[in-house]
């Protein structure tokens, strides 16, 4: 391993999102970290139903655990929550997930007289391919590998896999299940809740417009490549030896047929009211 890699000390990663393929995911996400940091410490949060074939698969305590375990990794905390309801978007199912995945590492910090220098959050179910240059080290109000495009309907868009910046500005992105009481982004949302890509952009105007303005983004490349691993990815397949555009093809072929089972975590009741 290439010590001169690891400029942070405390390195904390949030998980977030569906569970998915998560067994065979593991592995890379935590090689990728290690590099990085001399202390990475996970937080984990998901449903307790997962899907990407249409058919509900229960999400279990070992099933999180398990890789952890078997790779000797530091998992501070977890929590596998009931669904929340649907509103137009995943933004907003992805956002509760984080404001609790962070709590999680506020009281981590606060128990043991901590910050963290640098957080990810991340899903579980993604692979990146680690740059050969030592990160660059966020300051408050920046974040990192989320790279902003225009996507083909024109909106600016923001990729929602992957942040990292400082603890205290994780606590402001983490905070953004609170938008939804804005009529204006309300309305933006159903516009173009048809949109697959609609919660990449939505996550653009919040961060620009509404929570962290002015906020600077800093592209300095964490990762060389970036692909969500789909359930065509066979367990006995080397993802760090694969050809690139292979892994795209996997990754970009099983959407095609498949994206109506991708979210498989929903629920009847109304989204939850953290005002209760």
């Amino acid at each position: 391993m290439n010590e001169s890699l690891k400029n942070i000390n405390r390195l904390a990663v949030i998980l977030v999102g569906e569970f998915r393929t998560w067994p065979i995911a593991s592995k890379y996400l935590f090689n990728f970290f290690e590099k990085r940091a001399n202390q990475v410490d996970y937080f984990f949060v998901t449903w307790n139903v997962t899907s990407q074939t249409g058919e509900l698969i229960s999400v279990t305590d070992s099933d999180i655990l398990e890789p952890f375990n078997t790779y000797g990794q530091n998992l501070v905390s977890y929590k596998i929550l009931e669904p929340i309801g649907r509103h137009s978007t995943t933004f907003y199912n992805q956002a509760w997930l984080s404001k609790i995945a962070n709590i999680l590492k506020r009281q981590n910090e606060i128990k043991n007289n901590i910050v963290y220098d640098q957080v990810v959050e991340t899903r579980p179910d993604c692979y990146y391919r680690s740059s050969d240059t030592p990160w660059y080290n966020c300051k408050e109000y920046e974040y990192e590998g989320a790279c902003p495009k225009t996507w083909a309907s024109g909106l600016l868009g923001i990729s929602d896999v992957y942040f990292r910046t400082t603890s205290a500005t994780h606590d402001l992105i983490s905070d953004r299940y609170n938008i939804r009481r804005s009529s204006t982004h309300t309305k933006l949302i159903n516009e173009t809740h048809w949109e697959f890509t609609n919660h990449h952009w939505v996550m653009t105007e919040l961060l620009y417009k509404r929570l962290l303005h002015p906020v600077s983004h800093n592209d300095t490349g964490d990762f060389s490549f970036f692909c969500c691993i789909r359930p065509n990815f066979s367990k006995e397949l080397d993802l760090d030896s694969e050809d690139c555009l292979v892994l795209d093809e996997m990754f970009i072929g099983w959407g095609k047929p498949h994206k109506d089972f991708f979210y498989g975590p929903e629920s009847d009741l109304p989204m939850v009211d953290i005002d209760k």
